[in-house]
C-alpha cells in the first residue's frame, strides 16, 4: 500500500505491483497505472482464490488462476476504460507491447473502449486467427469494436477476413455503418 494523499490509500490490484510514481503524481495517473498493471499481470501470477457465492452446491467457484485473472482483467478493463485517455492510454500501451497474448488482448480491449481503434493493427496477426486459449478474451474484444469512423476502414476490411467469426462479424458491421454514415 502507498498513500495517494493523507486520506486515501491505494491497494495494489496486481501481485507484481510497485508504485513508479512519486507522491504528488496525479491520482488518475496512479489509478491508471495500477489498473494497467492488473491487466498486464499474467494469469499464472494470480493466486487462485476459491470462493463461492451463495449457499447452493452448484454455486460459482473460482477454480483456476485463469478464472481469477479473467475476473480481475474484466473489472480493470471496465475501470480503466472510463478514465480520461491521457491517463489510461500510456500504461495500456506498455501492456500492449508485452509478450503475454492474453494481457495484450485485454489491453487492446480497454484501448478499443477508449476509441483507440488504430491500436487494433498491433494485434492484427493474432486477431486474424486467434488461438482457442484466447476465445473468451477475443469475444470480449469483438463486443467493443464499434466505430463508424472511415479512417479505420482499412483495418476493418482486413479484420473482416478473420477466421474468428466474432471478429470478422464485428468488422463487417463496422464497415456497414461506415458505408451508411459516410
Amino acid at each position: 500500500m502507498f498513500p495517494v494523499d493523507e486520506q486515501h490509500i491505494a491497494v495494489p490490484l496486481s501481485p507484481l505491483s510497485d508504485c513508479r510514481f512519486a507522491s504528488g503524481a496525479p491520482p488518475m495517473a496512479i489509478v491508471a497505472d495500477e489498473l494497467a498493471k492488473a491487466i498486464g499481470t499474467p494469469a499464472e501470477k494470480f493466486n487462485t482464490v476459491k470462493q463461492s457465492i451463495g449457499q447452493a452446491e452448484d454455486s460459482y467457484h473460482v477454480k483456476t488462476d485463469l478464472d481469477q485473472a479473467s475476473n480481475v482483467y474484466s473489472l480493470a478493463i471496465d475501470a480503466i476504460s472510463n478514465l480520461p485517455p491521457r491517463y489510461a492510454v500510456p500504461p495500456l500501451l506498455t501492456v500492449l507491447a508485452s509478450n503475454n497474448q492474453r494481457c495484450r488482448i485485454s489491453a487492446l480491449n480497454a484501448l478499443v473502449q477508449l476509441k483507440e481503434f488504430d491500436k487494433l493493427a498491433a494485434l492484427e496477426s493474432i486477431l486474424m486467427n486467434p488461438p482457442k486459449s484466447l476465445y473468451h478474451d477475443v469475444g470480449l474484444l469483438s463486443n467493443h469494436m464499434n466505430t463508424d469512423d472511415p479512417k479505420f476502414k482499412p483495418i476493418m476490411m482486413r479484420l473482416s477476413q478473420s477466421k474468428d467469426k466474432r471478429i470478422s462479424g464485428a468488422a463487417k458491421e463496422n464497415l456497414k455503418f461506415m458505408a451508411k454514415n459516410h
